[in-house]
């Protein structure tokens, strides 16, 4: 087992995970994210909306995504298959968000450059590791994980009540 104890413990790298990670990470939490596999990996789509701007900023990483050449939205067009109803939405239009652009992104690029932030802000990133146990021991939180040579390493963190 792991002699390193972390605040807290990220299975996946994904957005959700990357995003986890780097707010933790730059709040001064010790930080580990298992992904089993490396960046940049292959994903589909994806449509981001402007809510995500703010969040974006508050990462730090807007500046980053703005940098990577992503195409800039305006708006969103959805129609019913059938043609019977159609919305089309203007971003600086809106009701809910100030923010008047979103991006279209390549979530490989997108996926990986959120990843590279969460290390960059202080996460502890292990690629090509995949998680097979998860338990409650202790006190603790412990993760089994298998790197992709077939070593193991248990991880843990304290549980939070």
């Amino acid at each position: 087992m792991s002699e390193t104890v972390y605040d807290a413990l990220i299975i996946g790298g994904g957005p959700g995970g990357s995003a986890a990670a780097t707010f933790l990470a730059r709040a001064g939490k010790h930080v580990l994210l298992l992904e089993k596999e490396h960046f940049p990996r292959f994903h589909i789509g994806e449509s981001l909306l402007p809510y995500n701007r703010r969040i974006f900023e508050e990462m730090g990483v807007l500046p980053l995504l703005e940098a990577a050449g992503f195409t800039k939205k305006l708006g969103a067009q959805f129609h019913l298959g059938n043609a019977s109803k159609s919305l089309k939405l203007v971003f600086r239009n809106g009701c809910f968000t100030r923010e008047t652009t979103a991006f279209q992104v390549e979530r490989a690029t997108f996926d990986d450059l959120l990843l590279k932030h969460a290390r960059a802000s202080g996460a502890e990133v292990w690629e090509g590791w995949t998680v097979t146990r998860f338990a409650h021991e202790n006190r603790h939180v412990a993760v089994t994980a298998r790197g992709e040579n077939g070593q193991t390493e248990t991880v843990q963190s304290p549980q939070h009540d």
